[in-house]
Formats: structure tokens, C-alpha cells, sequence
């Protein structure tokens, strides 16, 4: 009985996932800006909260009509932002709610699913941790801290999720004491951040229970399925991005997969094995590239090497090489005393020049830079003796212009 009256007392009518539609009595109105703030007597707009956006809708009467583009708590009012506002209503007048039925059963398959996932997840990682959610309507965000995520645990996990779902397990929901939470291993809870001596339960039969205050189905199947759409790193923890009821998905990526088997030249079973095997044989190819690049860039030929006075001017024209390789070349053949090193690289139709001066030579490496892009409008900038700057010129009339200045300048440091 105590339960009961506890769940009635804690239960609102937002809580039931599938009312969309319901007359309610106008407690009160304020205006917060151009925008209009009514609360209601009873409403079936969930707040937010628990990771889960509120819900949004209308609000009409007799002649009124109304935009519901944000709800709200404010202490213990639940408020609803208005806009669009046509008509007028007072307190005490009826109005009729409208939910956003899609977004809503979005948000909670979005909501339930998640639930589903993150225990399938522990199931596969051990020491997986839940730092925070982000449900949206079309894709939403699991973050999770733990040693190491890759994609077989991923599908491993995926799947054990699917198969919850597809066993068609009750979803319930439960009150119970704080103290008495303390004392349920099986239970999801973040004790410290709850407030609250009662606690909302929401348990998938059999397989998850946990603490949370937003809204879910009442049975799994309703979840649809869930389908993991990636993941990355963000601040420290694993972004997970997921779907629920994601059929139009999966076939685009069954279309997909089998599109790049065919190019391939494989069963769509071995693209994950052929695409490795490729990868590997690029990189090593671009070893080898910059082995071959760092070979022509050290092989200094008569025409690249110029005596101005008792200064070494080296210049080297080149095409789409690495621009940090070129910097430790140019950097090693700046070693010797009073040289100058000159490297411009032809990249998708601009030139981009490094400049390299040895330490014994007072250069200003950044100016001589800027005044020989200058020509061309370009840019650059650096430090001491290195520089480094782009622009839309050939690379033989960039080196030409560098010459020209170097000329000029060499006489002030023989």
C-alpha cells in the first residue's frame, strides 16, 4: 500500500510514455519576455531531465492556440514556454495538450535503449563507467570511460542489446526507499547525485535496473533496435553515437557494405579484413614515398647549390612532398656554416616555401620571407632562422625571387 500511494504520489502524468492528448486546467500565466509562461494542473509535457529533452507541442482552447517550445521546472512548478501565441486564455481556463508524438516515442525508445545498451556494454567491458548521456530524436550519445573500446566490443555488445530487445521484456517501473537502494547490487545508481529519499526504478525485466526519473516504454520490442552509428574520443571519454528503430539505416548500410565488397573484389564478410591488409600496404608505400623524398631533398645537385660571396645558398623545387620532412631536411642541411636552404613545394596550386638559415648567420629568417612572398601576396611567418609561408605562384618564380633578395642582402653578411 505504502509503494502505491508513494508511486502515486511520484508518478506524473508525463510518466505515461503513450498519452499524447489531454484537457488540463491553466494554473497561472507570466510573461518572460515576448515569450508567455503557463502552468498547468496536471500537464503530460515531461520537464527534462536525466539526460532526456523535454517535450514539445500545443496548447489550444476556445479561439487560443499556441507553440509549446520549451518545459521546464522552476522549484516545483512545471513551466511551459509559449510562442506563436494566437488568441488568449486565463487562469482557470481548460486547455487541451498536444505532445509531439513522434519526438516523444523518439525520445523514449531513444531513452529505453540506452538503458539497454549501456548494461549490454558492462556485460562486455568490465570496467566500463557511464559518465553522462545525450538523447536526441534521430541520434543519440553514450559517454563512457574505460581502458579500451574498438568495434568487436562494440558489436558484441550491440548484439546482446538487440537480443534483449527482440525478447520482448517488460519494462517497469518502481519506487523505492534511498536506504533501501544502498542495498541493491543489482540496481544502477549514482548515489551522491540524488537528493531525493524516494528513487524512481526503471527495470527491463531480467536484464537492467537502474535509477532514472525519464520516460520509457513499456516493453522492449517497442525499442525497434539499436544500432551503433560510431565512436570517438571527446574530452576524455568515449562518445558512443547510436539509433533506435534504425530499419532505413541498416539496409543503407547493407547497400553500402555491399557496394565496397564489389569494388573490393570480396564478400562483404571480408571488407573489414581486406581494408586492413590495404591500409598496411599504404603506409607502407608512404614509408617508402618518404624515404624516396628524404633521398632527393638531402641530394644537393650543382644547379641547387649557389656560392653569393662566402654564403651557400641552397634551393630545391618540389611536388607535394611532406611539409615535416622537408623541415628536418632542411633543418640537417642548415647545419653547415653560413648556408641558406630554400625548399619550395608545390601543393594544389599554391607554393609553400621553408626557409633555413644557419645559426652563424644573423638572418631574420621570417622578414626575408615575407618580403620575398610579398610579390606574390603571400603569407608566412616564423622565428629566428626558420620561416615558412604559402602563395599562389610557381615554385621556380618563388625560388627566383628569393635569389633576387638574397643577392641584395648577401653583401651585409660576407
Amino acid at each position: 500500500m505504502l509503494e502505491n500511494a508513494l508511486l502515486r504520489a511520484f508518478m506524473m502524468k508525463y510518466h505515461e510514455a503513450e498519452v499524447y492528448e489531454q484537457t488540463s486546467r491553466v494554473k497561472s500565466l507570466e510573461q518572460d519576455g515576448s515569450d508567455t509562461l503557463v502552468e498547468l494542473g496536471e500537464s503530460i509535457f515531461y520537464p527534462g531531465g536525466g539526460g532526456q529533452p523535454c517535450d514539445l507541442g500545443q496548447l489550444s482552447a476556445h479561439g487560443f492556440k499556441a507553440e509549446v517550445i520549451e518545459v521546464f521546472k522552476r522549484g516545483d512548478r512545471e513551466l511551459h514556454r509559449l510562442s506563436s501565441v494566437r488568441g488568449s486564455i486565463k487562469p482557470g481556463d481548460d486547455v487541451e495538450q498536444h505532445l509531439d508524438a513522434g519526438r516523444r516515442l523518439a525520445l523514449v525508445r531513444m531513452h529505453t535503449g540506452e538503458h539497454v545498451l549501456f548494461k549490454a556494454l558492462q556485460n562486455v567491458i568490465k570496467d566500463i563507467e557511464l559518465d553522462k548521456i545525450s538523447l536526441e530524436v534521430k541520434e543519440s550519445r553514450l559517454y563512457v570511460k574505460c581502458k579500451d573500446l574498438n568495434w568487436d566490443r562494440l558489436g558484441e555488445a550491440e548484439a546482446i542489446a538487440n537480443r534483449v530487445i527482440w525478447e520482448s521484456r517488460p519494462v517497469k517501473t518502481r519506487l523505492v526507499k534511498k536506504d533501501a537502494a544502498a542495498s541493491m547490487p543489482e540496481l544502477r545508481i549514482r548515489l551522491d547525485r540524488i537528493k531525493s529519499d524516494t528513487i524512481r526504478i526503471v527495470e527491463v525485466e531480467g536484464f537492467d535496473t537502474a535509477a532514472c526519473k525519464g520516460i520509457h516504454v513499456k516493453n522492449t520490442t517497442q525499442v525497434g533496435n539499436i544500432l551503433i552509428t560510431g565512436f570517438n574520443i571527446v574530452k576524455g571519454s568515449y562518445e558512443i553515437r547510436f539509433k533506435t528503430n534504425a530499419r532505413q539505416e541498416l539496409f543503407e548500410l547493407a547497400l553500402a557494405a555491399r557496394e565496397a565488397a564489389s569494388q573490393l573484389g570480396v564478400q562483404p564478410s571480408r571488407i573489414h579484413e581486406t581494408i586492413t591488409s590495404l591500409q598496411q600496404d599504404l603506409e607502407a608505400m608512404k614509408k617508402q614515398l618518404r624515404s624516396l623524398e628524404a633521398e632527393k631533398l638531402a641530394n644537393i645537385s650543382d644547379d641547387e647549390k649557389k656560392e653569393i660571396g662566402s654564403i651557400t645558398l641552397i634551393t630545391k623545387t618540389t611536388d607535394n612532398f611532406d611539409q615535416k620532412q622537408i623541415t628536418q631536411i632542411a633543418g640537417r642541411l642548415s647545419e653547415d656554416a653560413k648556408t641558406i636552404v630554400a625548399i619550395a613545394n608545390r601543393q594544389e596550386g599554391r607554393t609553400t616555401l621553408t626557409l633555413m638559415a644557419s645559426a652563424d648567420l644573423n638572418i631574420d629568417a621570417p622578414k626575408l620571407l615575407k618580403e620575398t612572398l610579398a610579390k606574390f601576396s603571400g603569407k608566412g611567418g616564423g622565428r629566428g632562422q626558420f620561416a615558412t609561408g604559402s602563395a599562389e605562384a610557381g615554385a621556380e618564380e618563388v625560388i627566383t625571387a628569393l635569389k633576387e633578395k638574397v643577392m641584395v642582402l648577401a653583401p651585409s653578411l660576407t
